[in-house]
């Protein structure tokens, strides 16, 4: 454990935060903010807060963190006490679990507009569903994948359902015993999910289309453990019980040594890091070869909610604080949403984020052959200097289908830094029309 070297405290809103070096390249601020869940928005550079009902004035609300600043924004009241977060890949919309009215609530990210409730139903023998676990469809910020929970029973998972425009689809998992803990693979219509609350400790494939969700298959992996949560990424899934599998195959790919049901996971592609939360510690594991780098105490107790910000920065909360750790900056590029298919006559944003002390001095984009780089025109470009920078192209995918028509379209996109770095980045969208 490495000792704090310097301190500086100051009052920020309605929180307290206290700034403080941890060797050379960490820096971490704590402030007194009580939470229940934590999410960063890549497009709008924000961590996202939810406030449980106990907190006065404050309470039943949602708040923004700055975690470069550290300033708090303005509590906005989304209903009884807002728990479980998650966050469209647009970074569009806020999907909040109201766990005080078994109901999840979008929240409309650009207009900062709470939207009606998604009640969840009931189950036949045990009264309201609650959200256990929710997860947003890859390109489709509209349709929610939702764990249920019933209360008073055990086991209490109550199946797995998609709700799509605030309305259930009629087929959903079965109850009893499934898929507490959820999350969205590669394909958009392919969910994994993970038993972490009976010895069965499945681990599912479901397939997701207009109808619902079904399951594929359920397997046992090396994976198990009560309370146990899990991590896809990059064709990977990372559960906090310290071991990676193919949710494929369902076959081992690696373990991190001594990790023994951390409290939150986080996986970092572009620094190739792993970050275990533990107690108050974090525990980084190189993500290609599984080995353990190192181990900072950063302090709190009931640590939870371990997410990544800004290309370089780390946050979870505790008890009574949410802390934020930066570390040296990597420099990224990635384009949101990341994959999808989209209605031509809808809107469709478009963001390109950059992380890196670098600034972006030009970007260029083309289809094939084609240059489209004055698709690009209005863009507007945004962000701190020395964590990520944002260009944001309003009614982008609309200005695409005029220059290209409907169809698959896999744009690549160029980003110039002053350093005289490029970066590029490709990702595919179909645009369809509604009568398809």
């Amino acid at each position: 454990m490495k000792k704090l070297k310097s301190y500086l405290s100051y009052a920020i809103l309605a929180g307290i935060a206290t700034q403080a070096s941890i060797s050379n390249a960490d820096e971490v601020r704590q402030i007194d903010l009580v939470t229940n869940d934590l999410i960063y928005n890549p497009v709008d550079e924000k961590i996202y807060a939810s406030i449980p009902g106990s907190q006065g004035a404050n309470g039943n609300s949602i708040v923004t963190i700055d975690p470069v600043t550290g300033a708090i924004g303005s509590f906005v009241y989304v209903g009884s006490e807002p728990n479980e977060l998650a966050l469209s890949d647009n970074g569009e919309y806020l999907y909040i679990d109201l766990s005080g009215s078994a109901s999840v609530v979008p929240y409309h990210i650009p207009t900062m507009t709470v939207q009606a409730p998604i009640v969840l139903g009931d189950d036949q023998f045990f009264g309201p569903l609650y959200a256990e676990d929710i997860e947003v469809q890859p390109g489709n910020p509209n349709v929610i994948a939702v764990s249920l929970k019933r209360l008073g029973v055990s086991p209490k998972h109550g199946g797995v359902a998609i709700f799509e425009n605030g309305v259930k689809l009629p087929n959903a998992t079965p109850n009893h015993s499934g898929s507490n803990v959820i999350e969205f693979g590669f394909d958009p219509n392919v969910l994994y999910g993970y038993n972490n609350e009976s010895t069965g400790y499945g681990f599912r494939t479901m397939e997701i289309d207009e109808t619902g969700v079904s399951i594929l298959d359920s397997i046992k992996t090396a994976i198990s453990g009560f309370n146990v949560d899990i991590e896809f990424e990059d064709g990977v899934v990372y559960s906090t019980s310290g071991d990676a599998i193919d949710p494929v195959t369902g076959n081992p790919l690696g373990s991190f040594a001594n990790v023994n049901f951390a409290d939150a996971i986080a996986v970092d592609s572009v620094r190739d890091k792993v970050y275990f939360l533990d107690n108050g510690e974090i525990q980084t594991f190189s993500k290609k070869t599984y080995i353990f780098e190192k181990a900072e105490f950063y302090g709190g107790t009931n640590t939870d909610n371990l997410v990544l910000w800004g290309g370089s920065g780390l946050a979870y909360s505790t008890a009574d604080q949410v802390i934020l750790v930066s570390e040296e900056t990597p420099t990224k590029l990635s384009l949101h949403p990341s994959s999808g298919k989209f209605i031509s006559t809808q809107n469709f944003d478009f963001a390109a984020v950059v992380t890196g002390p670098n600034q972006v001095i030009d970007f260029s984009a083309s289809v094939g052959n084609v240059d489209i780089t004055n698709v690009l025109s209005n863009c507007i470009l945004g962000g701190n200097e020395l964590q990520q920078k944002t260009l944001r192209c309003a009614g982008f995918g609309n200005r695409l289908v005029q220059e290209l028509g409907n169809g698959p379209h896999a744009v690549d996109m160029v980003i110039g830094l002053d350093n005289a770095t490029k970066m590029e980045a490709s990702v595919t969208w179909e645009f369809i029309n509604t009568t398809e």
